[in-house]
Formats: C-alpha cells, structure tokens, sequence
C-alpha cells in the first residue's frame, strides 16, 4: 500500500485561484453506527417462518407477538444500521426481523454486514467529492 492510497485529492476554490486539499480517508473505526429500529409492516404470520409445519410456524409467530406486547422493539421490526462521519450518513435496511435484543442483532452477522456496507457508501461520498468543485 502506498502512503498515499487512503487519501483523496479535492479541488476547491480560494480567491479565485485553485486550491488542492488532501481528504484522509477514514478507517472503520472512525466512523460511527447508530442501530434505529423501525415498525415492520410485514404482517408477522406469512413473514417470520415458513418452516411447512403450520403449527410450528403459528407458535413462532404467537412468540413474536408475546415478546412485541411486552416491550421488545426487535421482536418484529425493521432494522437501519446507520453510519455517521464528519456530517455524512449512509443508511442500510433489513426488514421483517425477529430478535432477542439489540445484543442478539449485533452478534447474528447482519449487524457486520451492514456496517460493511454503510462504511463503504461513506467512503463512496467522500471520492464523489473529487469530482465537484467545492466554492467557498
């Protein structure tokens, strides 16, 4: 890797005069996630569970609905991971979800997957910059 491949170079406006500015790409690590938790407008049953058992599936759907009633926001939800850096955002969705908790999300390997994903529309933004013209 060269020393330069984690930064952009952004044209910009200054009097007048072209001024060249160097963007530090961020790592990961710099980027934060907010987990917002939407309703669901999938109905549950014919969503949650097609398991060819109707009993089963029945049972399931009556446990989402148990966990909903008592105050469980990720029994039947849809998900937004949302990234945040230095007043950008990128969002990603994952509906019709049933979880324990928010703990439960983070370890089931969707949570990694969408952080992925929004990081990289973070980054998306940040090279789109090299191709405007910023005036001041």
């Amino acid at each position: 890797m060269t020393k330069f491949e984690n930064h952009l170079t952004v044209a910009g406006l200054k009097t007048g005069n072209m001024e060249t500015i160097l963007i530090t790409l961020p790592t990961i690590e710099q980027v934060t996630f907010d987990i917002i938790v939407h309703d669901e407008t999938a109905p549950i049953r014919g969503n949650c569970i097609d398991s060819g058992d109707a009993k089963y599936d029945e049972k399931i759907a009556r446990r989402i609905e148990r966990q909903l009633d008592n105050g469980n926001v990720f029994a039947w939800c849809t998900i937004e991971v949302r990234a945040n850096y230095k007043g950008l955002q990128a969002s990603d969705y994952l509906g019709c979800c049933s979880y324990k908790s928010e703990r439960d999300f983070k370890i089931g390997g969707y949570y990694d997957d969408m952080t992925s994903e929004t990081y990289g529309q973070i980054i998306e933004q940040l090279k789109a910059l090299r191709t405007q013209t910023i005036s001041k």
